[in-house]
């Protein structure tokens, strides 16, 4: 490829790729521009944005570049300390471009991946803070200049229902004070992160017809809204579209993995400024999910030892959920 994604230093030191232990970014990008190299036709690489601390933001476009495709755009890693969460991207794209098995989705649908959404807290979740949530993003507000906190919540940043409705006695939805790990930022869109993501998904979004974020942990599946207990007209439908993928999921993983299904007031709590809602209410795409992925009782600190089982079980419903939505979309 003409570009690197990381400096060649870093790659020297990578170890190879797999899916038996939680990957540094270095392994990761290298192993991404190796699937590119090794699979041009179907394979490239989009830097869409540079971070605080100057890492590439990455989408990797899977497919036959055939124009007018539906899309399916993937975002993994978005708070730091959720591991499984690229772990189980990763798998999902090579499962999408190594096995031949998986060619019917690359036939009708083009993917858009992006594994590691937050590349700077991902690597300081690695290295200083193991339960690193935000990026690395100074806030300049007159609430940070004593404290010099760092970090944005880059869940709580997207303009839709930003800042809006925030519980001062809960900060799990969002928060102003830039030292809690739901900062929601100095304003909407204020991280290069977000902001990457925006322009993608605005740019494509004519072909976009599902967005799937993946979190850990609580095995939910969730659909809009998550700022409000009120629910997106067409709620039932994407209920039930979500049974395309926690039962396939449920059968994979040898009835291990049970996904509750239903919105973020359904299941946990109130959340503003999030991804799912700005992909529906602003991108305008129906399927929007976000999926909370198994923590088998470990919480954040899932062990290795569970890798290969969550993101295969993850990936079998992927791979349930958007053969049904094509059932849905207009015929070519």
């Amino acid at each position: 490829m003409a570009y690197s994604l990381i400096s060649i230093s870093v790659i020297t030191q990578s170890l190879g790729m797999d899916w038996l232990r939680y990957h540094r970014l270095a392994n990761i990008y290298t192993w991404m521009e190796q699937l590119a190299n090794d699979f041009p036709n179907i394979v490239k690489l989009n830097i869409i944005g540079i971070t605080e601390e100057g890492r590439n933001i990455v989408v990797m476009q899977i497919g036959g570049g055939l124009p007018n495709r539906p899309a399916i755009f993937i975002e993994g890693g978005i708070h730091a300390r959720e591991w499984i969460s690229p772990a189980t991207v990763t798998f999902i794209v090579n499962e999408l471009v190594t096995n031949p098995a998986n060619r019917d989705l690359l036939d009708y649908y083009d993917f858009f991946v992006l594994p590691v959404t937050n590349p700077d807290g991902y690597e300081y979740s690695h290295s200083k803070d193991r339960m690193w949530r935000k990026n690395r993003g100074q806030s300049r507000t007159l609430l940070n200049i004593i404290s010099n906190c760092k970090g944005v919540d880059l869940n709580r940043n997207f303009a839709y229902n930003w800042g809006e409705d925030l519980q001062f006695l809960s900060a799990q939805g969002g928060t102003p004070m830039p030292c809690l790990e739901t900062y929601i930022g100095d304003k909407s869109f204020s991280e290069a992160e977000t902001q990457a993501i925006k322009n993608f998904v605005l740019l494509n979004r004519k072909n976009i017809v599902a967005y799937l974020s993946y979190h850990s942990f609580g095995q939910k599946i969730l659909y809009p809204w998550s700022h409000t207990k009120d629910k997106v007209p067409d709620w039932a439908e994407l209920h039930h579209m979500a049974n395309a993928m926690a039962a396939p999921a449920f059968e994979a993983s040898g009835g291990k993995d049970y996904y509750q299904i239903g919105t973020a007031a359904d299941l946990q709590y109130l959340a503003s400024g999030g991804s799912d809602d700005w992909a529906r209410g602003v991108a305008g795409i129906k399927w929007v999910y976000l999926i909370e992925l198994p923590g088998k009782g470990h919480g954040f600190l899932l062990p290795p030892k569970w890798i290969k089982h969550v993101a295969g079980s993850s990936f079998a419903g992927l791979r349930g959920l958007v053969t049904a939505i094509s059932r849905k979309l207009p015929r070519k």
